[in-house]
């Protein structure tokens, strides 16, 4: 099972509730999930235990399909999809995303009405819908996917009260997997653990590696340059020098009528990603990808492949070694070629030490600001964070989940106020914990003032024109805007005034000629720079 399907249990279904709920009730959820008696389908259901199901009008989950063992089928980014049952809902979404590296589907469901949606379920239990897998001989789990939001509990789900008033929390329990298909058993030949080649007699042509019986210290994304393909440099596990490695083994002779492939094992730069490839076998149905062990000192099968070509995550900064052979079919049995030579590979590395640069924006019209940064090489993804006054302290206000992403808009924005941010860069070592990068240096944003309004223009005496206007508040002053005699087009800056004043006064002006008026107001930035904002309406009178 893959790592990440073990956070399943304690998956976090999000689910928002509009209902007339007592703010001490504390309920409990359950993901109902049933393979369905034939094909490969999987009915999805939700309970809500406790008397407060009634009320519920709305909810939001995530369920993961991951494939294990993908087998001979073919698995592309339609091959799954999800049929809802007669709901009394308005809104049925289900929204499913692909990693075709993983071959893992997130199939979003989103259930919301004006009325209880939980009427018609029997025992408080409430049928979504099924989901479709291919059919196929293949072996996958699927089960509900753990929220990424850092303030939810991994054990709860969350509801609001009637009017959205209040967040309530309930827990959420015995929710469970489904297995589909049978998960590949080991072959029993004895060539399936390989031994390792035999140490070098001379210690000093050996290298140092972690004793396998001691823990490697937990530094969860090592630093580290990528090595090439055969590289005979470098500690498989980066840890203390305590015992030797045994050197890098060349290719065996042709076995079974099989020759050992040539592999190559690379690196993918800026990924935790390794690409293996090696050249077509003649006769050869399938291979096997074998991976060093340090702690057993042997080579354990990692995967099957009937392809010449596999792409895989594995830890940043972390070195490995592999081979491969090829296998075919005798007398109803795999019979297994000869190993390639072993390839020894680091894995690229997240650098965590270095600080990307942030820059912040606010575009014309957008309701919130515009964030760009430079890339961090390993980077899965990076996180916004806000500096809070009341707190003095940074919060996260925005997580991006890909490390190619390096632009978005976040943050509502307030006017006339500073705001201060800084970005980090972060990845995820090989149990799925979470390693942050350095902060960048810190960017601060003034944002203008609202729009003037509530202008006026009169000409209270001969030769003069008074404007005025209302307060915008935390504006530190305002610019006043005036065209030339009766030229509308022509509004250029007239004058400044500080931000308590409301009114201002244009004198030695043409009789009987039209002026037009604009005012914005303005505020200083820490920098000293005026934040200026839009402009009011345009304002005329004829002077007397």
């Amino acid at each position: 099972m893959k790592k990440r399907m073990k956070y399943l249990i304690l998956s976090v279904l999000l689910i928002t509730v509009f209902s007339a709920v007592t703010a001490s009730a504390k309920n409990v959820a359950t993901a109902v999930l049933e393979k369905a008696e034939s094909g490969n389908d999987v009915t999805v259901s939700v309970e809500f235990q406790g008397s407060k199901s009634e009320a519920i009008t709305s909810l939001r989950f995530k369920l993961l399909a991951a494939v294990e063992e993908p087998g001979d089928v073919s698995f592309e980014s339609d091959s799954v999809s999800f049929d809802f049952s007669n709901l009394t809902a308005e809104v049925k979404d289900a929204s499913i995303t692909y990693d075709s590296d993983v071959t893992d589907y997130v199939i979003d469901i989103v259930v919301s009405g004006k009325h209880n949606i939980f009427q018609n379920a029997e025992e408080g239990v409430l049928e979504i819908g099924t989901l479709h897998l291919p059919s196929g001989e293949y072996y996958a789990e699927v089960g509900c996917v753990v929220t990424d939001d850092a303030e939810s509990s991994a054990s709860e789900l969350q509801y609001v009260e009637n009017a959205g008033l209040q967040t309530m929390t309930a827990q959420l329990k015995n929710s469970e997997t489904v297995q589909i298909g049978k998960k590949e058993q080991p072959d029993t030949e004895p060539e399936e653990t390989e031994p390792a080649p035999q140490k070098p007699e001379n210690p000093k042509e050996s290298e140092s590696v972690p004793d396998p019986t001691n823990p490697v210290p937990t530094e969860p994304v090592p630093s580290g340059s990528a090595t090439g393909s055969g590289a005979s440099s470098g500690s498989a596990g980066g840890g203390s020098s305590s015992v030797t490695k045994p050197k890098l083994s060349p290719a065996e002779p042709k076995k079974n009528g099989l020759s050992a492939p040539k592999l190559t094992v690379k690196p993918i730069t800026g990924t935790k990603k390794l690409s293996f490839s090696w050249k077509k076998v003649k006769g050869a149905q399938g291979y096997q990808i074998f991976r060093y062990d340090e702690k057993t000192g042997k080579y354990k099968k990692y995967k099957k492949v009937k392809g010449t070509s596999y792409t895989a995550k594995f830890s940043y900064g972390k070195t490995y070694r592999f081979k491969v052979r090829a296998y075919k079919k005798k007398n109803g049995s795999n019979v297994y070629g000869a190993f390639s030579a072993e390839k020894e590979v680091t894995v690229s590395s997240f650098n965590k030490q270095k600080k990307p640069s942030l820059r912040v924006t606010l575009p014309a019209k957008a309701k919130k600001l515009s964030f760009t940064w430079s890339q961090v090489s390993g980077a899965e993804g990076y996180q916004i964070l806000r500096y809070v006054e009341q707190k003095k302290q940074y919060k996260v206000v925005k997580t991006i989940k890909s490390g190619d992403t390096l632009k978005c808009q976040a943050v509502k924005y307030n006017f006339a106020e500073d705001y201060r941010f800084r970005i980090r860069a972060l990845a995820y070592d090989e149990g799925g914990n979470k390693v942050l990068g350095a902060g960048s240096e810190e960017f601060t944003i003034t944002t203008p003032p609202a729009q003037v309004s509530k202008i006026k223009v009169k000409s209270p005496e001969e030769f003069m024109i008074k404007v005025t206007w209302k307060k915008v508040e935390g504006a530190d002053g305002y610019i006043i805007y005036r065209s030339e005699p009766d030229e509308k087009e022509t509004m250029k800056k007239l004058a400044k005034v500080k931000g308590n004043v409301r009114s201002f006064i244009d004198e030695e002006l043409e009789g009987g000629a039209r002026y037009y008026y604009q005012v914005a107001a303005f505020k200083r930035a820490s920098n000293g720079k005026r934040k200026i904002g839009e402009r009011s309406a345009v304002k005329s009178a004829e002077v007397k």
